[in-house]
């Protein structure tokens, strides 16, 4: 159940990677933004979610840092995505069951598009100090 579990959170980040309109490595402010998101359960049947995001107007500010459009993080805090097994046939979209799988999943993310920036960051600064063709740093 656990591997099943990750798989949806491998999934998760590339439909992120997807639907970003701009470098990660420019949003550290937005990154920091998605700790502050707060996630409670619901116990209303009428609700077809489990996780409810108790804090939208922080969800709205990390999108927009992020370059993303809020809707497409919103769904992204609620559901994760399970990739259509045939061809041709759409992704599953299956809400958290618990808000402790809600935050892992953000969790997750996080770490993601940290890791993305951290390589954009060492990398820029590798190609920066390496020699050019007359034994000088760029």
């Amino acid at each position: 159940m656990e591997d099943a579990f990750r798989y949806d959170l491998i999934c998760s980040i590339s439909y992120y990677y997807e639907h970003t309109n701009s470098h990660t490595h420019s949003h550290p402010p937005g990154i920091l933004l998605l700790g502050n998101i707060k996630f409670e359960d619901i116990h209303n049947s009428d609700d077809e979610y489990h996780v409810r995001i108790s804090n939208l107007d922080v969800v709205k500010k990390a999108a927009k840092m992020l370059g993303l459009k809020q809707n497409v993080l919103h769904e992204m805090l609620r559901k994760r995505v399970i990739p259509a097994i045939v061809e041709g046939e759409d992704n599953i979209h299956k809400p958290y069951e618990t808000s402790l799988e809600a935050v892992a999943a953000l969790d997750a993310l996080t770490k993601s598009i940290y890791a993305r920036m951290f390589k954009f960051v060492v990398h820029s600064v590798n190609k920066t100090l390496a020699p050019d063709d007359d034994g000088h740093s760029s």
